[in-house]
């Protein structure tokens, strides 16, 4: 299975799909046993297993997350938005190096301007799977093999595209991923989990 959300706070914020610190704990002390890199359960779809992945590259990701999961050992992967990076409220590029780093965290791509498939001319979706792929690649020095679609959307062209560059691609449908749901690797599902679909998450994860 696999765990999404963007933020984790201490205090009240307007981020879609964002967790409150104590719910956050919660699930990772729940399932804390079941825990492992994403990339454990895109190879073993049967395994009951948990991959938690963050998008966008949100500040508390750094400062609220990374600390809680990296004392006690816990992979997770952050798809990074490019243009996101150095700006208010986001991981700077230097916080970005330091998580890609440690064995724990996985950089992946989240595209480089996180626009929407209907704001992009054609061709455009195209320079943002491969051009995004290569910079975080450059950066971090490690192979990028996954992609995270923009507010969980795709088009046509997405679909054409995407495993031109990488392995698999997330959406942000709910579901479980096995071998059925997972027999796609343009569209694998990930569980969406925020403040307002936590206790409906719980019953899925």
């Amino acid at each position: 299975m696999l765990f999404r959300t963007h933020a984790v706070s201490e205090s009240d914020f307007d981020i879609k799909c964002g967790l409150d610190t104590d719910r956050f704990e919660t699930i990772v002390n729940e399932y804390r046993d079941y825990i492992v890199p994403l990339e454990d359960v895109v190879k073993n779809k049967e395994k009951k297993a948990l991959a938690i992945t963050f998008d966008d590259g949100h500040m508390d990701q750094y400062k609220v997350a990374y600390p809680y999961l990296r004392e006690r050992h816990i992979p997770f992967t952050v798809f990074v938005a490019l243009e996101f990076l150095d700006t208010p409220r986001f991981i700077t590029t230097q916080q970005m190096l330091e998580m890609a780093n440690d064995p724990l965290v996985s950089i992946q791509s989240h595209g480089i301007s996180h626009r929407l498939p209907n704001e992009m001319k054609p061709g455009e979706i195209k320079k943002e799977l491969s051009e995004s792929k290569d910079r975080i690649e450059a950066l971090t020095g490690e192979k990028v093999r996954f992609f995270a679609y923009p507010n969980g959307q795709y088009n046509e062209e997405y679909l054409k595209y995407v495993l031109e560059e990488y392995e698999s691609a997330f959406a942000a449908s709910g579901g479980v991923l096995n071998f059925w749901s997972g027999r796609n690797k343009k569209l694998l599902p990930r569980i969406n989990v925020d403040n307002k679909s936590y206790e409906n998450a719980l019953k899925t994860i």
